[in-house]
């Protein structure tokens, strides 16, 4: 099963060019004397900006990819821009199925959160997260429901 939701990357990178001239333009306007200025005199956006900025940063990546065709289990995450260059912009986890462990989703206020849990090759469990907030309501029922038959097939493979 594939999950992807790309539609979410067209609107956030469209968001981050909006919240940047905004930004450019409160910077602008503060230097300008004339009526425009006048009437923004005193009032700052910018931490507005920052605030939303720290908003985005709190919840996450929003682009997420999943992949459980074939032996593997694929889980990406990424940021919308300079995610090939940077690195904290993006998360990629790949193993195979045999070593899921469990799984859980975390709900605080405005995110939701995949925890997952793999063995790794030293008996211990690792664990790791990713951001699903933004998935649609499907999209995280059609994924808890694949981790849940991956766990179950693991379980039949381990009892006999």
């Amino acid at each position: 099963m594939r999950i992807n939701n790309r539609r979410v990357r067209s609107s956030f990178r469209l968001l981050y060019i909006l919240v940047v001239l905004a930004f450019i333009f409160d910077l602008v306007t503060i230097n300008i004397e004339g009526s425009f200025s006048e009437y923004y005199q005193g009032h700052y956006f910018w931490p507005i900006f920052i605030g939303g900025f720290l908003l985005f940063r709190w919840i996450g990546l929003p682009h997420f990819e999943y992949d459980s065709d074939g032996e593997a289990l694929v889980f990406r995450s990424r940021a919308p821009y300079f995610s090939e260059n940077i690195s904290f912009l993006r998360k990629v986890a790949e193993f195979p199925k045999q070593k899921l462990y469990n799984f859980s989703v975390e709900r605080f206020l405005f995110k939701r959160t995949l925890k997952i849990k793999v063995k790794s090759k030293n008996h211990t469990i690792k664990s790791l997260k990713f951001n699903i907030s933004y998935l649609t309501r499907t999209e995280r029922k059609d994924l808890q429901r694949s981790l849940k038959n991956v766990l179950q097939k693991n379980k039949k493979k381990q009892e006999s």
